[in-house]
């Protein structure tokens, strides 16, 4: 998986686009069908749109609920797509096999908590290791016909630098 872009970085310091007559209008139809379903009553959705996609966002109290927004949004004219990333409270009820929702859709609903937010630092040392490993396991495969056994020598610095790059980033970086 790549690394997430920093925190810091340019990209959070974009201003914001304003939005489209199309994409107001959108999320605007998509928000009137969903306050008007009595099934997704006291739920805590919201509602984006861009270029016909819509992103549901927030927080529902049942699985069902988070299929129906979905199903409600997708059925609205003007959706070219929809990303929902709807969560489940904790100890929300489960689904029968006949109400699951689409596969794509469960993976989205717990992104947020497999997706590590690690510091900049960490990122960076993770990375480091990574390239040192691949730089290291190159070693035999470039020195070995020419030098023989030295060639393992070479690779001990290699390895012992991508081990303490690894001992850093788990303990959250440089002290």
């Amino acid at each position: 998986m790549w690394p997430l872009p920093p925190e810091d970085g340019p990209a959070f310091h974009r201003k914001a686009r304003p939005a489209t007559r199309p994409d107001v209008e959108l999320t605007c139809r998509v928000i009137r069908r969903i306050l008007d379903d009595p099934r997704l009553a006291r739920e805590r959705v919201t509602v984006e749109a861009q270029n016909g996609v819509v992103t549901l966002l927030g927080t529902v109290t049942r699985r069902q609920a988070r299929v129906t927004a979905a199903d409600l949004a997708r059925a609205t004219p003007g959706v070219t797509d929809i990303c929902n990333r709807l969560r489940l409270v904790p100890g929300a009820d489960s689904l029968a096999p006949a109400e699951r929702p689409d596969p794509f859709d469960e993976l989205v609903t717990d992104w947020d908590a497999t997706v590590e937010h690690r510091p900049m630092r960490v990122r960076l040392l993770v990375a480091a290791a990574a390239a040192t490993a691949v730089a290291t396991a190159m070693v035999p495969v470039l020195l070995l016909p020419r030098y023989g056994d030295a060639t393992l020598a070479a690779m001990l610095p290699g390895m012992l630098v991508t081990m303490t790059l690894i001992r850093a980033a788990r303990r959250g970086g440089p002290g």
